[in-house]
This record gives structure tokens, sequence and C-alpha cells, in this order.
């Protein structure tokens, strides 16, 4: 909606929450632009780095959707308030302490005073944790049952099987090691297999160069396991801003950015190609029975498959794929629940005994899963025949995407999609009160009454928005800064401006006192962190995003430095 239709609009007060939105969009421009060109050290203040993403990601399209928002049942204003306090306080509380910012930040690494790039220590416990966490996840998921297998040799699957082997897991070390991996662990040895190949290059070692090129590969593949591609996008915020930081001519610090987001784009889009391939009909790799069996997770994929059937395509699965499953599931659970009967019905010889001849029915059942294979190929063979006339369009439609459905598909995830979500939980608020403290994330911890509000809000507002989708897996969670003053009203948006306050004397001190480059580093996570906050409980984010352990590994890289400097 332009100005020009505002003032012909007869409604007053929707005229004026349009022009007090777009008022304080433009005042949030202005006072960036200003408080970050008199003190660029400002920019990597972590109070700054937040306001401006919510300024960004919420603020603008506040401005864009205003005349929207104000004829849904939600408290506008409120919505409105709780957006442009975050922002506005953090601006405010960067620009008036200034003795927290870091002078030295942007100078050349080698002038600063006792410059060291990394030692052994940080290089080695750096990628031994790397293999560690990998190795945490890999022997509770196998690799045949990730969403990485799915992705080279089953891509109809990828979503799908992305549930899976994460969600359907559970909360767990395996699905921490993961998350901690893709957060903290592979954004470091990323950095570090950049610096250390262009110091073998500098020194001509090549063996050097080949090893952590091999490495900086394997970072890259091993954050796909959970089959998300987001999860890349911590290891490309860090590149990026560590790698602008490292490079002290403006023209080398743009040059870099511009090369690193070109190969996140360049790896996007390759995904995305692959995942044209939906529906269609090809030899079916994925093991699912064994999965199910190996996983433990008989009832928690029956829920899934069941939740499935209210929409077509819900998680890229047609209805033949899906009837496929169940029947997979159903006999490959139906042994496991025989075989444990026999189990507890002997006594322990009796049992053990029992058990050895259920192994080789077991071993039986599985020459017979290959036959069913066999005949499940079979079956896609004839797939084609089988899909509903609504999943042939569908199919129809996936495939005549153009480069240009696929920019606009980014920008809608980027700048649409968190502003909506965001408001859902505002209407929820609305049409069925506060679930006050029970419904933080951080209640999970204190309390049997905790209320989980990302699948609430999902299973009531994302099934309109889908058109049907009922996935027992869906989760729509937003911000701290908007589920505190929603959920408890101005307490909440008190406390969510202390959070972030805290989170900026913490992150800027770190800055402040830590050795290049690990400053560097510091200040990347601080990014990726303000990028998970935005869709994410505060404490979420520390723990199972990652950010405390980033910046606890970087308080271990600090102290080291400091016991053993000469």
């Amino acid at each position: 909606m332009v100005f020009s239709d505002i003032l012909v609009n007869q409604d007053y007060m929707q005229n004026l929450y349009i022009i007090i939105n777009w008022f304080l969009v433009l005042f949030g421009v202005i006072l960036f632009g200003v408080a970050s060109y008199y003190n660029p050290e400002r920019l990597v203040r972590p109070a700054f780095i937040v306001s401006l993403l919510m300024l960004v990601l919420y603020q603008l399209p506040m401005g864009y959707f205003a005349d929207i928002f104000y004829k849904e049942k939600l408290d506008c204003w409120w919505f409105t308030l709780s957006i442009n306090f975050s922002i506005y306080l953090g601006f405010l509380w960067v620009m008036y302490t200034p003795q927290l910012n870091q002078p030295e930040i942007y100078k050349e690494p080698s002038k600063v005073k006792n410059f060291v790039v990394f030692n052994k220590f940080e290089l080695w416990v750096s990628v031994s944790l790397f293999f560690f966490v990998l190795f945490l996840y890999l022997y509770r998921v196998p690799f045949y049952c990730t969403a990485l297998f799915s992705i080279l040799f089953d891509t109809q699957f990828a979503v799908f099987i992305r549930e899976v082997s994460i969600k359907l897991v559970g909360t767990n070390y395996a699905t921490y090691a993961l998350s901690i991996m893709a957060t903290t662990i592979s954004p470091i040895v990323a950095f570090l297999s950049i610096q250390m190949m262009y110091q073998s290059l500098l020194t001509r070692r090549f063996l050097s160069i080949l090893f952590w090129f091999l490495m900086l590969i394997i970072v890259f593949i091993a954050p796909l396991l959970s089959g998300a591609k987001g999860n890349l996008i911590p290891t490309f915020i860090t590149l990026s801003v560590a790698g602008f930081l490292c490079a002290y001519k403006w023209y080398s610090r743009i040059a870099v950015v511009i090369v690193i987001n070109l190969l996140l784009i360049m790896i996007l889009t390759i995904l995305w190609v692959e995942r044209a391939s939906i529906g269609v009909a090809k030899i079916y790799q994925y093991q699912f029975g064994v999965c199910v069996t190996r996983l433990k997770i008989c009832e928690e994929t029956k829920t899934l498959l069941e939740s499935l059937g209210y929409r077509d395509f819900a998680l890229d699965l047609t209805k033949a794929n899906i009837s496929l499953f169940k029947k997979e599931r159903q006999k490959v659970c139906n042994e496991q629940i025989n075989t444990q009967k026999i189990f507890l019905q002997k006594n322990f010889k009796n049992a053990l005994a029992e058990h050895k001849n259920a192994l080789a029915e077991h071993k039986n059942a599985l020459a017979e899963h290959k036959n069913a294979l066999a005949e499940h190929k079979n079956a896609l063979a004839e797939h084609k025949n089988v899909l509903t006339e609504h999943e042939k369009a569908i199919i129809e439609i996936h495939e005549s995407y153009s480069l240009r459905d696929r920019i606009n598909s980014i920008i809608h995830r980027a700048f649409v999609i968190p502003i909506e979500v965001a408001q859902w939980h505002f209407l929820y608020v609305k049409e069925h009160g506060k679930p006050g403290f029970f419904g933080l994330a951080i209640a999970r911890k204190f309390t049997n009454n905790y209320i989980d509000m990302p699948s609430k809000i999902c299973e009531i507002y994302e099934t309109i928005r889908s058109g049907g989708d009922r996935t027992s897996t869906c989760s729509a969670p937003t911000g701290y800064l908007l589920t505190y003053p929603a959920y408890l009203g101005v307490w909440g948006l008190l406390v969510a401006g202390i959070l972030t306050i805290l989170f900026d004397l913490v992150g800027s001190l770190v800055i402040k006192y830590s050795a290049i480059p690990l400053n560097y580093l510091a200040i990347a996570f601080i990014c990726v962190a303000g990028v998970n906050f935005m869709t994410a409980d505060f404490s979420t984010v520390l723990v199972s995003h990652g950010a405390g352990a980033a910046f606890t590994l970087l308080g271990c890289f600090s102290i080291f430095r400091f016991i053993t400097r000469r």
C-alpha cells in the first residue's frame, strides 16, 4: 500500500497505524546508518547485531504488511511495540556504552600486538572435537539412516527422512552433537582449514594443503547429515564475517564475502535441483524398515505416517509412498514386538537361547526384506500410474520452477515467514489467552506443566496456511524478543530486553579481551546466535543451537593462550 492510497482510505486508525509503522522503519534505518557511520566498531556489538536483524527481518516486513496485520484479530499495536522496543533498546544501549567497543577490530591482523594465527592446541582440539561429535551422531544414527544418504541416493524421500533421523530420534546426545557440530565446531574447523591452506600455500607444503582441503570438504558435507540445508548457514556466516575481518583491504573484504556467498548459493541451488526429482519413480535405496528398528522409533513413525495422510505431498511423499512405508513399518515392528515377548516370557538362559533363534529369524527377515525391496522396486516402476491427479499437478508445478521462482521462494522464506509465524503467537494469545511462563522453552526444565507452544501454534495455524498439513513433527517457533512480550506482557518485554543487554555485555567483553583471530570467530558466532535468536528462545540458542558451546570453546582457547604466552 502506497501513501497516496493511505490518504484516500477512510479508516483513520488503520491509516495512523500504517503511517506510524513506516515512520518507525524510516527512523530505524536512519538511526542505524548514523550510528554505524560515526563509529563502525558498533557494528560488531551483539546488541547492535540483534537490533539490525530485527530491523531487517521484522520491522521492514511490518511496515510493508501493516494494513494486513491491522485487520487481523491480534493486538497489532502491542505486536508493533514488541518489535520496535527491542530494536531501539539495542541501538541506544550500544550508542551509550562506547567503553565496550573494540577499537582495533578493523586493523590489519598482522599489525596487532601479540598476533598469532592459530596454535597447535587450537587446531587439533577443534579437529578432534569435530570427529568426536560426528562419531556420536553416527553411532546413534547410522549413515544409511541419515537424510544425507537420502540426498545422495533417494532424493525424493529427503524431507521425510530428515524428520525420521532428527526429530523422531528425540532430544539426546546424538541430536545435541549434530547441532553443536553444525553451529560451532564445523564453522571453526572450516575457518581453520582455509587459514592453514593459505599458510601452507605460502610455504609450499602441498601435502598440508591437500589435508586441509579434504577437511574443508568434510566440514561442508557433515552438517548435511540432517538433510537441512540451513545447517550450512552458520559455517558460511562464520567464513563471511571472519574472512571479512581477516582481509585488511576493503576490496579484499568485499571479494571474500561475495565469493563465499556465491559458493553458498551454488550449493543451495544444486540441492534444490536435486529436490526437483520429487515424485519420480526410481530405485528405492533407503531401508526404512531397518532404520525404524535400528533407531527404535516404531510408535513415533506410526504417528508421523498417520499424520501425513491429511494433505497431498506432505513431506514430499505421495500417497503410494506413504502406503508402502506403512506396510514396511508394520512388518518390522510386529517382528520386534514378537521377539520382545519371547524374551520376557522365558528365564534368562532360555531367553538367551531363544534370542539366538530370534537373531537367526531376524536374518531370515532381512532376506525377506530384500525380497520386499525387489517388490517395492516393481511397485515404483508403476508409480506414475498410481499418482492422484492432484499429485501429478503438484509434480508438474515443481518441475516447472524457474530460477526466478526459486529466488522468490528464498525471499519469502527470509522476509515473510518469520513475521507470519511471529504474528501467529500473538494471535494465539488473543484467541486462547496467555500461556505465561509455562509457554517458554526454559519452563521445560522446571515444571511438568510446560506447554510446547511451537507445536501447538503449528497445529492450529500452519494447518490453515498449508491447506490441511497436520504433520506430527510440525513446529512454528519464533524469537524470544517476541514470545516473551506475547506470553508475559510488559514483564516479558523487560525480561527480553535485559537478556539482550546481558548477551551484549558478555559478547562485547569476549570480543574486547580475546586475541585476534579468536575475536573474529567470536563476532561470527555472535552473528550466528543473532540469526538463531530471530526464530528461537534465548535458552534454546545457548544450549541446543550451540552458542554456549561456541563461547566456552573460544574461552578455553583464550585461557590457553594466556597461560602459554611468553
